[in-house]
């Protein structure tokens, strides 16, 4: 199964995209661009089991919601890609949220109890996080009008 002659000499928008944003050798696409002028409004959930209050008493939530963000962005230090050492040579892009965590406008989070059908569906040394996330543009321009 060959290409079809329309699909010659084409290359897919988020490889394009990957090339423009890449660092230490790997390809990244951030859904919210800070040259389309997006940003984004994240709103996190955390659930943990009704036994286990001690999860929440470790750390603080300053610190938890800099490594949740941290982790929706692009790298920015080579120390940040270890984990992605073992994906070795990708050809596909990583999808990411953001450039960088400037782009978050606002951020909310909530604790509640995670509530299941039954003591064996809880795990007592985890914490579950619902994570919703809205891109919004900051100054509206042809190339987000999408995002209205």
């Amino acid at each position: 199964m060959g290409q079809s002659n329309d699909d010659e000499g084409r290359v897919p928008l988020s490889r394009l995209f990957a090339k423009h944003f890449s660092f230490c050798q790997k390809h990244f696409v951030p859904l919210a661009v800070k040259h389309s002028h997006l940003s984004c409004e994240v709103s996190v959930l955390l659930l943990v089991a009704p036994n286990s209050p001690h999860l929440l008493a470790k750390g603080d939530i300053d610190n938890r919601m800099k490594t949740l963000l941290d982790g929706l962005r692009m790298p920015q230090q080579k120390s940040e890609l270890l984990d992605l050492h073992d994906l070795g040579n990708l050809e596909r892009p990583i999808y990411v949220l953001m450039e960088d965590d400037s782009q978050v406008a606002k951020l909310s989070v909530e604790y509640d109890t995670y509530l299941a059908a039954s003591d064996a569906d809880i795990k007592n040394d985890v914490v579950n996080a619902i994570i919703d996330v809205q891109i919004r543009p900051t100054l509206i321009t042809i190339d987000n009008t999408l995002y209205l």
